[in-house]
């Protein structure tokens, strides 16, 4: 039984053993190219990132890393290769985690400069508490927080030490240390957080040393460029003044992705939304907050109604899995929006005069003409509100706990998370007010 790893709790870019300055050396020391960076403290808790140390042009290098410096799947451990084939391809995480841990546990490993700089604690939810948890207050993220432990428990219990027993002990991948479930925590969550997908370089998800000190911003100083030639690159996205901070634009995500996989939540994000559960339960509670009545419930549908909701793949049945969203640039879901309309919709017993399409589009239709759209909007208002309800907590309540000074940084990040969740609701409530003051001046616009 070999000693196992702790994997420590905190915040996603806390605690290396060394600093970035040691791993600008070690880049360059292997052929790579640095320009003017710099270390940079992002935050009073520890954040780190990188800034330019002169004014750069927009184009200019900053980071350049040959095809040997990134840490990707491949490996030349056979056993290593062998537990890998247990893993489904879609949990490229859990083996890039795998080969990062077999890596940190060879005193002679090649990335050990770079495995040194990582932090040694995270604030993805995996390592929050049970009420931590909780306090996000959003079941769809505790649903998958709580399958992400499920899983960790299971393959670092079960599955790797039963690969593990049918391994000679000098072909053990992780030199006879225990691979516990902290362990493997804390490399899932340095994957998730900073792995890149390099099509290219033909080596898939990889970490890449220095690059991955760069933080997020929808507003990126910085952009990363793969060449043909395996060069991999991030130059200036534009003119960069002395002392401002490289970041890069991670990608379009939700917050819940941020915080499952990064640590951090974004306030505003254009890409949040929140998720509800797709059933005439839903359809009713928002009738009944709104005060309207609809021209049929959802629990038993007219056919040529069924037949609509079957083409946009919702199931009206208490026990349905499908999910809708609220929030965005759309309002709220295109389906839900159809939806809706054909609840409030009067019988014309046929399906040939409807365009699916534009059912699901705000504006004219021919097919309005059998829709209240005043109950329409009326009831997404009271979807909005009855989602917004079932938190527990108001954001005004949210901040009082966040002016306490014994809040924990995971807690205070809970909070962050369930707040941006109900400013998406406000902003739907809000805009869904705008749609029902543009109907007609002739029917009845109050609203809640």
């Amino acid at each position: 039984m070999g000693v196992a790893f702790v994997a420590r709790r905190g915040c996603r870019r806390w605690g290396s053993t060394k600093s970035g300055e040691d791993l600008i050396h070690w880049v360059k020391q292997q052929g790579g190219k640095v320009g003017a960076l710099e270390e940079q403290q992002v935050s009073q808790e520890g954040g780190r990132g990188l800034a330019v140390t002169r004014d750069v042009k927009a184009g200019d290098t900053l980071v350049a890393l040959p095809p040997h410096l990134p840490l990707s799947l491949k490996s030349s451990n056979p056993m290593l290769l062998a537990l890998f084939d247990r893993i489904p391809e879609q949990l490229w995480t859990v083996k890039l985690a795998l080969n990062l841990l077999a890596e940190r546990t060879k005193l002679d490993s090649f990335w050990m400069p770079y495995i040194h700089n990582l932090p040694q604690r995270f604030t993805v939810p995996i390592f929050f508490s049970a009420e931590e948890v909780q306090a996000l207050q959003y079941p769809p993220l505790i649903h998958q927080v709580k399958k992400r432990c499920r899983f960790l428990l299971q393959f670092a219990k079960e599955d790797i030490p039963a690969a593990m027993d049918q391994m000679a002990e000098h072909e053990h991948p992780f030199n006879n240390y225990q691979v516990d479930p902290g362990a493997l925590g804390w490399a899932m969550a340095a994957v998730s957080s900073r792995a890149f997908h390099l099509h290219k370089l033909g080596g898939g998800p990889s970490l890449l040393p220095l690059v991955d000190m760069c933080n997020h911003s929808s507003t990126p100083t910085g952009q990363l460029v793969q060449y043909d030639h395996m060069q991999l690159e991030v130059v200036a996205a534009k003119d960069i003044q002395k002392g401002e901070s490289l970041v890069l634009d991670y990608g379009p995500m939700s917050n819940e992705t941020l915080l499952l996989d990064y640590g951090f939540v974004v306030p505003p994000n254009l890409h949040d939304r929140v998720e509800l559960r797709f059933n005439y339960q839903l359809l009713d509670a928002g009738c009944k907050a709104a005060r309207v009545s609809s021209l049929c419930s959802l629990r038993d549908p007219a056919p040529w109604k069924q037949a609509i909701l079957d083409k946009l793949e919702l199931d009206g049945s208490l026990g349905s899995a499908k999910m809708v969203t609220l929030g965005g640039a759309e309002i709220v879901d295109s389906r839900l929006l159809a939806a809706v309309r054909v609840m409030h919709a009067k019988d014309v017993g046929r399906t040939d005069i409807i365009d699916l399409k534009a059912l699901q589009e705000w504006g004219s239709s021919s097919f309005l003409q059998f829709v209240d759209e005043f109950k329409v909007i009326r009831t997404l208002l009271g979807i909005s509100f009855v989602a917004l309800a079932n938190f527990p907590t108001s954001i005004s309540g949210d901040i009082d706990i966040l002016h306490k000074g014994d809040v924990s940084e995971n807690l205070k990040l809970a909070i962050q998370f369930r707040m941006v969740k109900k400013e998406v609701l406000l902003e739907t409530i809000r805009n869904l007010h705008v749609k029902l003051q543009a109907l007609p001046t002739n029917q009845d616009t109050s609203i809640l």
